[in-house]
């Protein structure tokens, strides 16, 4: 990526691992929390390589939404490195790739047919919603498993709290802590 203009340091703009194609577009931290959005949004499994991608291009017709959310998706990551590196944008999180996105589906609905630009419609809803939904901490209990965002009451005792952004970092923040209660009163008081 690095033929157009002389580029010192060649890393990823975005997670600062070696950037390459395929890094940029599929293995990339925030590639892969886009293409989980859009994979959830559509209900198919997209974004693990460019084959994932350009299997639906076969079957044109039966896919358009998708092979059209598709390309925006690729462009737009695209654009959106080249803006950071060429134009000193500064990294002010996912939700700018993910409005990036819905403005530019939004621009092409006028290319498509009406019944396919109704569902680009809803799929560009979807995404400028989880643009402006605030990422959320899971909690995690002894044994592990998840219980989602601790609903109102729940109270753990002598629990190990592990907060985590999915696929953002291999690690993760362990707390220990004594008691833990969500809206019930007590706080939660780190261990030493």
């Amino acid at each position: 990526m690095a033929k157009r203009r002389p580029v010192e340091d060649n890393t990823c703009l975005l997670c600062s691992n070696g950037e390459s194609i395929i890094h940029l577009f599929f293995e990339c931290c925030v590639a892969k929390l886009i293409w989980g959005h859009i994979s959830e949004i559509l209900n198919l499994n997209l974004g693990h390589d460019f084959e994932s991608v350009a299997h639906f291009l076969l079957t044109n017709k039966n896919h358009q939404v998708t092979n059209n959310v598709s390309a925006v998706v690729l462009w737009s990551l695209w654009k959106f490195r080249n803006e950071l590196c060429f134009q000193e944008r500064k990294w002010m999180g996912l939700k700018d790739v993910l409005f990036k996105i819905a403005r530019m589906l939004r621009r092409w609905i006028p290319l498509m047919q009406q019944e396919t630009g109704m569902c680009m419609e809803e799929v560009i809803a979807q995404l400028q919603q989880k643009a402006s939904t605030p990422p959320q901490l899971m909690w995690y209990n002894q044994m592990g498993s998840s219980s989602g965002l601790a609903p109102s009451g729940v109270h753990y005792t002598d629990s190990r709290v592990v907060l985590r952004q999915p696929d953002l970092f291999s690690e993760s923040l362990d707390l220990e802590v004594s008691t833990i209660s969500v809206l019930g009163g007590t706080t939660s008081v780190p261990s030493d």
